[in-house]
């Protein structure tokens, strides 16, 4: 009986010390909860909110909710910018003069603040200008931002990522318009196609066109056109460079 007793009086010792336990959380929480409500909003205050579950139909506070994180972010994750600082984001292939509007409202204006974008800002960014889900990561807004903020009398044509089955072959160095039909003419129509052409039939098509065509040396093409594909613009470019610093002719 008395060790039936002992082990009786060992389990509620342990049961009051966990309900201590558990009331000290409690206040601990509770005293937490009550410094964030009286602190400045900060940007980990605003992450806090996105914690808390918002109905999918109250669509109106799910975009408030995104502003308030872009607009937390802007001066310590994104670099703040002013309307008399902005740039053409137009440039930016994917920007019409709508989401130009929209990214304004928001406090984007420059190359540089949207070459800053990570995948977390991108998808607040995304719910705050109610835009098309995927369609920034898609479209590499950051990496054609990084580039027209890094090179700005660049060609802005040349930053585009390939997004078409039928981009002009003509990007490639030693492409021009009449190799450019006489590919399409051999079913090689897209960048696609010619990052997949074996260089052996490359060579066959330039020989069977004639002997000004055999002049030309497509051994590189390929690998220009998977850069171009994979939108590796700034190796393609340094590639393209060296291809017209030696004697190469393809």
């Amino acid at each position: 009986m008395q060790s039936t007793f002992n082990a009786a009086l060992q389990r509620l010792n342990a049961i009051e010390e966990k309900l201590r336990r558990i009331e000290t959380e409690n206040e601990d929480l509770k005293n937490r909860v009550a410094v964030a409500q009286a602190a400045p909003r900060s940007l980990a205050a605003v992450e806090q909110l996105f914690d808390t579950e918002v109905e999918e139909e109250d669509e109106e506070a799910i975009v408030q909710q995104a502003r308030e994180y872009l607009q937390s972010a802007i001066g310590s994750m994104i670099p703040a910018a002013v309307e008399a600082q902005k740039d053409d984001l137009q440039q930016i292939h994917g920007i019409g003069p709508f989401l130009e509007k929209q990214l304004h409202s928001v406090g984007l204006y420059t190359y540089e603040q949207i070459s800053k974008l990570d995948e977390t800002l991108i998808e607040q960014l995304t719910k705050a200008i109610q835009f098309f889900p995927g369609r920034i990561l898609k479209d590499d807004w950051v990496g054609q931002a990084r580039r027209l903020h890094d090179n700005p009398t660049e060609a802005p044509h040349e930053f585009r990522p390939v997004s078409s089955e039928n981009e002009s072959l003509r990007i490639i160095e030693g492409i021009g318009p009449k190799i450019e039909a006489l590919l399409a003419d051999s079913g090689i129509h897209s960048l696609k196609d010619l990052a997949e052409a074996d260089v052996e039939r490359l060579q066959e098509i330039l020989q069977a066109a004639g002997e000004r065509y055999r002049l030309h040396d497509p051994s590189t093409w390929p690998e220009q056109a998977r850069l171009a594909t994979e939108g590796e613009w700034d190796q393609l470019k340094s590639f393209k460079e060296y291809l017209n610093r030696g004697e190469h002719k393809g």
